[in-house]
C-alpha cells in the first residue's frame, strides 16, 4: 500500500520512503524544492524491504529519522491489515452466494440481489466492505421447504427462520469454518406482490418484504418499494439477477443519498434507517 510523503521540513534536499507492499516494493526519492506531491518523484527504485521505512537527507548528507516513523509504520500495519481482511471478506462472500446460487438455480427458484447486497454491486461492484452478511430476495410463490437441505448440503446452515411465508419470512443461513465467524452468513428474504387501489388514478403495485427488530426479533419491519423485475448481471464472476430497474429500487429502498457510504450500526441502522420503511 502507498503511504502519501510527509510534510519536508527546511533544509532537506530529500526524502526518501521506503514502501512496503504485496504487490511491488520500491524507493521514491522527493525532491524538496517541488511541491509535495507525486510530480516531485525524481526516480524510483525497486527492492525487497519488509517494512515501512522513511529517510531524510539534509544538505549536508546525512541522514536524520523521521519522526512521524512509529506512526506511519502503525497506520500502515492496520492498512495493510484491513485490505487483508476486505479481501478475505469478498472471497469467502462470493463462496457463501456462488453456493446459495447453486441451491436456488437446482430448484428453479428465481433469486436477486437486494438491499446491502444489491447496493454493492451498482455502487461499488463488490460486496459492501462494512456490511455484515448477504441478502438475497425470492418471491413468495417461488419457495420451496427443500431450499433449507439444498442449502445445507452446500454447508449453509439455517440457524434462525423469522415469521412465516404467509405474513413475512426471512431466512438466515450460516457458513461454519472461516474467520468471519456470524458474519460469514446470508439471509434469504421472501418478497410479496402488492396492489394499492387508488379513487380516479391507475392502481400502484408494489413489492414488499420483512426483517424483525434485534434483540428480540419480534417486532415486524415492512420495506416497501415499486415492483420491480428482474434482470441478470455479472457479480463477483457469477451469473446472478437484481432489480431492475436497479437505481429505481436503490432510491425507493436507500433515498437519494444512496451513494454515500454508511457504516451499519454507526451511520446506518436497517431497522430505522432505509426510506422503504413504512409505519
Amino acid at each position: 500500500m502507498e503511504l502519501s510523503s510527509r510534510e519536508i521540513f527546511g533544509g532537506f534536499l530529500l526524502f526518501i520512503i521506503i514502501y512496503a507492499s504485496l504487490k511491488r516494493n520500491y524507493i521514491e526519492y522527493f525532491d524538496s524544492s517541488l511541491d509535495n506531491n507525486h510530480d516531485n518523484i525524481i526516480d524510483q527504485r525497486g527492492g525487497d524491504y519488509n517494512s515501512y521505512r522513511s529517510i531524510l537527507h539534509n544538505q549536508d548528507n546525512r541522514t536524520v529519522q523521521d519522526p512521524h516513523e512509529k506512526q506511519l509504520i502503525e497506520k500502515s500495519k492496520k492498512d495493510d491489515m484491513m485490505r487483508r481482511y476486505s479481501e478475505y471478506k469478498q472471497r469467502i462472500y462470493t463462496a457463501i452466494l456462488a453456493d446459495s446460487k447453486e441451491a436456488l438455480d437446482e430448484l428453479e427458484i428465481p433469486f436477486f440481489l437486494s438491499s446491502g447486497t444489491c447496493l454493492g454491486y451498482f455502487r461499488e461492484d463488490k460486496f459492501i466492505d462494512h456490511d455484515y452478511d448477504i441478502d438475497l430476495g425470492i418471491f413468495e410463490q417461488d419457495y420451496r421447504p427443500e431450499l433449507i437441505d439444498k442449502m445445507a448440503e452446500r454447508g449453509l446452515h439455517l440457524y434462525r427462520v423469522l415469521g412465516t411465508r404467509k405474513d413475512g419470512m426471512e431466512l438466515s443461513f450460516k457458513k461454519k469454518g472461516t474467520k468471519l465467524g456470524h458474519y460469514a452468513k446470508v439471509d434469504i428474504f421472501l418478497h410479496y406482490l402488492e396492489k394499492e387501489e387508488r379513487e380516479n388514478e391507475e392502481d400502484k403495485e408494489y413489492c414488499s418484504w420483512y426483517s424483525y427488530k434485534a434483540p428480540q426479533f419480534e417486532e415486524k419491519i415492512k420495506y416497501r418499494v415499486g415492483k420491480f423485475d428482474i434482470i441478470p448481471v455479472k457479480f463477483m464472476g457469477l451469473i446472478v439477477n437484481v432489480p431492475h430497474p436497479t437505481l429505481r429500487y436503490i432510491l425507493d429502498h436507500y433515498g437519494e443519498d444512496w451513494l454515500i457510504p454508511k457504516k451499519a450500526g454507526v451511520d446506518y441502522y436497517y431497522a430505522t434507517s432505509p426510506k422503504s420503511i413504512q409505519e
